[in-house]
């Protein structure tokens, strides 16, 4: 007998050995994600100075095309009205004026601006070009910076809660955690509302549902005491006490105007007003 119990013992030691190496093993490739994240982060932020830098440039020498155009196209001041000749007498004729040859006759004013305006318009058409571009590549940046931050946060929150080893991420991690007996877990849908609706020993109401950054705004009620939540994150748990019980709420899922997720109370103290995992999810627009 008592053999059998230290074969037991020893069984339990190495199952919990491989525990730990499996959360240190999760811990150091999540650390290794955040970083190469974070390098890349960065990398799109000196992408963006530089073509900040550009665009500013770019609009330097616009300005200084538009002045020189603006120089050229002034309209020219007339010029005075040349004094009136007196009519010769009859007698004395004026002396006949000679021609130019036709290869010294100049080049009309007008063609010569025109033709320089003509050039100078497509430079200008060319830099607007070039500055449409660059204002798109920035906005784009702009986009990545922010989808990348989101992202960083985002697995900050989940290697948050990977090595506390109580987050699940879909319906079936969740029957996981639940075939452990530690918890009781109570699955939701939940679409915008001002109504609360009741969820294990939470009332919950969900008041706005961001699908782009996948964040939302959620109203608690906690032993009639309401509880603002603003800018919560995808699996970012949320903590509180009912009735000096930790209660945690996790959503694992982010539509468009509507959220999913579970709550999670200690087994020890049901909550008879909520129902059972196993039990079909309802739509709260169908209470």
């Amino acid at each position: 007998m008592q053999n059998t119990d230290e074969s037991s013992h020893a069984g339990r030691i190495a199952v919990a050995g491989v525990l730990v190496l499996v959360v240190l093993a999760i811990a150091a490739y999540s650390a290794v994600g955040l970083r190469n994240e974070r390098n890349r982060a960065e990398e799109l932020a000196s992408t963006n100075q530089s073509l900040r830098d550009s665009l500013s440039r770019l609009q330097d020498q616009l300005q200084s095309v538009t002045s020189r155009l603006d120089t050229m196209t002034e309209p020219k001041q007339q010029a005075t009205p040349p004094a009136k000749i007196a009519k010769p007498s009859p007698a004395a004729k004026p002396a006949p004026v000679a021609k130019p040859s036709p290869a010294a006759k100049p080049a009309p004013v007008k063609t010569r601006a025109k033709a320089a305006s003509s050039a100078n318009d497509v430079r200008f058409k060319q830099m607007q070009d070039r500055i449409a571009d660059q204002q798109k590549q920035i906005e784009t940046t702009q986009q990545d910076l922010a989808s990348t931050r989101d992202e960083v946060n985002g697995r900050l929150d989940s290697t948050v809660d990977e090595l506390g080893g109580s987050i699940a991420k879909n319906h079936d991690e969740l029957l996981a955690l639940e075939r452990r007996g530690e918890r009781s877990y109570f699955e939701f849908q939940l679409g915008k509302s001002k109504q609360f609706q009741r969820v294990g020993s939470l009332s919950l109401s969900v008041r706005k549902v961001d699908s782009k950054h996948r964040s939302y705004d959620l109203s608690l009620l906690v032993n009639d005491q309401k509880l603002d939540k603003k800018h919560v994150n995808l699996y970012e748990p949320i903590s509180v006490r009912a009735s000096d019980q930790p209660v945690e709420l996790v959503v694992n899922e982010i539509d468009k105007d509507q959220i999913k997720g579970y709550v999670s109370e200690p087994k020890y103290k049901p909550t008879p007003a909520a129902a059972p995992l196993s039990s079909s999810l309802r739509n709260p627009a169908d209470q």
